[in-house]
């Protein structure tokens, strides 16, 4: 009986879904229940026979056939069928065993349904064919199938041939593939394929001549599937990763971009014991000036250095600011028009009383041809180095930065600083419900001579006390009352340089971080009257607090010259804040309301119901140094978002970004569809964005629209086909 050259065309998908698709599918997100194996016999032990009702039937020679409900057992294999022929061996085992008609043949990792069984004893091999199958990877992930033949060597790999596979429920197959050979590893659990065609909804979309997968794990060494990225001046890149043989995660990328650039990248990420990093490097050609671009990317984390301390390494550098937009968001999470791309060395010491953190930081510059031609922002500093130590105990609390910072920019020609800013106090409780802080600022500050800025201090060095007071009780069960109270002392710092880069209003903050600013050491002769409340007017779940703030001594010490950042300079004991939560409702919101003008300085409301996402904020922003004079622009942003559809696999949604001032005052719309099925996973992002000059809000920065597309598409079950 030559099973080899039987057709398989009286198999098809129809038989694979009668054969496999389970009514305990409803049971299960995806994958009906595995079929476990019955117990097979000892390893010792070649078959042995077992059934109901059988007979054997001697003929003539050495050829015996059986019938009846048999069930071969053999070492780490099980056969099932009504007929079978066996050939005894000279002397007197089983030579071969053949099947004729439909046999269930059952591995640990397989399982095979067929139209006849052959298999030979001597050689331990078995052959079948018109063959449904299910193989059984990691996470018992199932593969689906129907294949020609199958023929078995050993008991743990199996060669299917003119095959069809899928790692889809069968119920909703929405890729396939289908294969010239497909060689499984039970051992490995893994799949070598030949001539192998993809197939989405039986329509062929890719091919590759040889492909190896790991069934439900990790993607394989070898040619990866492609990408498709969309970015600034590179509208459609594609690329195809490669894996190389290593224990490490290492890929090599050629990029083509259509038209437009021609580039090479390299990836790798590892992590080994107490040190963990990932990196990238990217250089190619590109049709836009500056032609040959290039840049490096590197995070790593060492743990256990002298012990229990660490070292994190963040380091970066382009030939042009916007190259940043080519590497992975693990490195870069947006590129927006002179944005930093920060590099810093953190070395910290973390014990249970004594906190130290040690950085290098270098600001990369961000130029080229469509860098902001209002160019605004404290300049591109070198902090070289920081320390920064907090040291707790019993109540004691020292806290201090020491840095050194030197401007990277000829723009206003900054001058070099060296600075240290110290904080010393002790925390205690003397009744129930009150604390009581008392400490003091110390601050020495070095600039070096320039004769471009006349009016800096040269040398400053001063100390002020800080008290900080608060006391809490409640008048009723939901709501509470707190008194707190903190004075600072003043020392006048105008003409101290500005390196901070960032600014936020802590006016209703009592006991604030006291290393939240190193530029500026804020007087407060200040109280808070607050309340708060849990529950408001049957809304059981909202906790509600108001703050009002009352200044004995209006405060002097601001970043900006006329100090328009802080209401309460012009507004001293009118400045309230209002703040509601409902984490039911998914509701976050704090204003800052200014009574005397009837206006809110400061909001940051972040809502979502249902299908709506609303986010609404006014704060500081970046702060900015121009012709020698310092101001901290305020930015509203809205964000709006609506989801058209949502179910638990799919999502479509709208929305619109709209950021007033700033390196980020743009417009842009935004569209995003996502689909996560149980074999595939899809989503396509559309924005569109505007960028306008803060000289004249109504011109925009580069001409037209910039467009920018993001596509993410991957296959689940067998690692290794993946597009993004």
């Amino acid at each position: 009986m030559d099973l080899a050259v039987q057709s398989a065309s009286t198999v098809s998908w129809q038989t694979v879904e009668r054969a496999f698709l389970s009514s305990e599918r409803s049971r299960q997100r995806c994958y009906p229940l595995r079929r476990r194996m019955l117990q097979t016999v000892a390893s010792d032990v070649d078959w042995t026979l077992q059934g109901d009702a059988w007979r054997i039937r001697p003929q003539s020679g050495q050829a015996s056939y059986v019938y009846g409900d048999l069930i071969f057992q053999g070492t780490g294999q099980l056969l099932t069928s009504t007929e079978a022929w066996m050939w005894r061996s000279e002397d007197g085992g089983l030579d071969k065993l053949c099947l004729p008609t439909k046999t269930t043949w059952q591995q640990d990792t397989w399982l095979v349904n067929t139209s006849g069984v052959l298999h030979q004893a001597d050689s331990d091999e078995t052959l079948a064919r018109e063959n449904t199958f299910v193989l059984y990877g990691k996470h018992d992930q199932p593969l689906y199938g129907y294949a020609d033949s199958a023929h078995a060597y050993g008991k743990d790999r199996v060669r299917f041939r003119d095959l069809h596979a899928t790692a889809c429920p069968l119920d909703d197959r929405a890729w396939s593939i289908s294969a010239e050979q497909l060689d499984w590893s039970a051992q490995q659990q893994e799949v070598t394929l030949q001539n192998v065609r993809f197939y989405w909804y039986d329509v062929p979309f890719f091919y590759l001549s040889e492909w190896r997968a790991v069934v439900g794990g990790r993607d394989p060494y070898g040619w990866q599937s492609p990408k498709i990225a969309s970015y600034r001046q590179d509208p459609l890149v594609i690329g195809r990763p490669y894996r190389l043989r290593s224990d490490r995660m290492r890929l090599v990328t050629p990029w083509v971009g259509i038209g437009n650039s021609l580039s090479i990248a390299y990836n790798e990420s590892a992590f080994i014991k107490y040190y963990q990093y990932q990196y990238m490097l990217r250089s190619g050609f590109h049709r836009e000036n500056p032609y040959f671009r290039y840049g490096a990317a590197y995070h790593g984390h060492f743990s256990k250095v002298f012990g229990s301390d660490s070292l994190d390494l963040k380091l970066s550098h382009m030939r042009d600011g916007w190259y940043a937009q080519y590497f992975s968001p693990l490195f870069f999470k947006s590129v927006v028009p002179n944005a930093d791309i920060p590099s810093h060395l953190i070395y910290q010491r973390q014990g249970s009383k004594l906190y130290t953190d040690l950085s290098f930081i270098h600001y990369q510059k961000f130029s080229g041809p469509t860098s902001r031609s209002n160019t605004i922002g404290v300049p591109y500093l070198h902090v070289l180095p920081r320390l920064t130590t907090r040291y707790l105990f019993s109540g004691f609390t020292h806290e201090s930065v020491a840095e050194n910072l030197v401007a990277d920019t000829d723009k206003d020609n900054y001058p070099e600083t060296r600075r240290i800013l110290e904080y010393l106090g002790y925390a205690f409780q003397p009744v129930v419900n009150m604390d009581l802080q008392l400490g003091g600022w110390l601050k020495y500050q070095l600039v070096d001579h320039d004769a471009s800025w006349t009016n800096l201090n040269s040398r400053h060095t001063f100390a002020v006390p800080n008290v900080e007071w608060h006391y809490q009780t409640a008048i009723s069960k939901p709501v509470q009352v707190a008194l707190a109270y903190a004075y600072t002392g003043y020392v006048d710092q105008k003409n101290d340089p500005v390196f901070q880069r960032k600014w936020h209003w802590t006016g209703d903050m009592w006991n604030n971080n006291k290393i939240e600013s190193v530029d500026r050491v804020y007087d407060r002769n200040r109280a808070w009257l607050i309340l708060n409340r849990r529950g408001l007017f049957g809304w059981r779940s909202a906790e509600m607090s108001l703050k009002h703030i009352i200044d004995v001594q209006p405060p002097r010490v601001s970043l900006s010259a006329q100090g328009t950042e802080d209401p309460l300079i012009a507004h001293p004991s009118g400045v309230s804040v209002v703040s509601l939560q409902d984490a039911r409702r998914s509701l976050s919101s704090r204003w800052v309301v200014v009574w005397p003008t009837h206006s809110v300085d400061y909001y940051n409301v972040d809502w979502s119901h249902k299908r709506v996402t609303l986010q609404l904020a006014r704060h500081a922003e970046g702060v900015a140094v121009e012709n020698k004079v310092v101001s901290v622009p305020k930015v509203t942003k809205t964000l709006g978002r609506y989801a058209v559809y949502k179910t638990e696999e799919s999502r479509f949604d709208v929305g619109a970004k709209y950021v007033t001032g700033g390196l980020d005052h743009k417009l842009s719309y935004q569209v995003g569809w996502l689909e996560d099925r149980c074999c595939w996973k899809g989503e396509v992002g559309m924005h569109l964005t505007r960028w306008f000059n803060d000289d004249d809000a109504s011109t925009d920065v580069f001409s037209g629209w910039q467009p920018s597309v993001h596509i993410r598409f991957s296959l689940k079950g067998l690692a290794g086909p993946s597009a993004s």
